[in-house]
């Protein structure tokens, strides 16, 4: 086996602008989690634009097969501090992110075999030292582009996702077309 450390360190800025005057047709704040903690627009969609002025960090690390390079254990750590309050909301009304930390996000991911992974997240507050989310699950993946998914999401009763408590998830390709 061989393991691989990563820091990742990203600062990012984008000036407020007004957006209230646009429409809102399919954002929604992203949960927090290590997969998208350096992303630089925590909605989905294009309909808003969030004007962080932050920092982004935390350590990425895997462990390898010698042999093959396929991974067996991956995991991260990380957290933002915030300089200055975010602005931008999806409704009126809205609190959005005040300046300082965020929470301090985590994932790990085991490949039990070539075809099979458990995976976990959580999300905890450093301010109030609780658990805002976390979760649990495990993948099959049948084909080059089919997998299968089932989990388990934990979230504070105050936070509010787009998601139920379970999950069950299947991605197939739809269309095989050559360009």
């Amino acid at each position: 086996y061989y393991q691989t450390l990563i820091p990742e360190f990203q600062y990012e800025y984008i000036p407020y602008t007004d957006q209230s005057s646009n429409p809102i047709f399919d954002s929604y704040v992203k949960p927090l989690t290590f997969s998208n903690l350096f992303s630089w627009n925590q909605f989905s969609g294009s309909d808003r634009l969030q004007n962080p002025s932050q920092v982004d960090m935390g350590f990425a690390t895997g462990m390898y097969r010698a042999s093959d390079g396929q991974p067996v254990l991956r995991g991260g750590i990380g957290m933002a501090y915030y300089y200055a309050a975010r602005r931008v909301c999806l409704t009126t009304g809205c609190h959005p992110q005040a300046a300082g930390v965020s929470p301090l996000v985590a994932h790990v991911v085991y490949n039990l075999a070539s075809r099979w992974d458990i995976s976990s997240h959580v999300s905890w507050d450093i301010n109030h030292k609780l658990i805002q989310s976390a979760d649990i699950g495990a993948g099959y993946q049948f084909s080059k582009e089919g997998l299968v998914h089932l989990g388990y999401l934990s979230v504070k009763p105050s936070t509010s996702l787009p998601v139920g408590p379970f999950d069950l998830t299947q991605q197939t390709r739809l269309l095989d077309t050559a360009i």
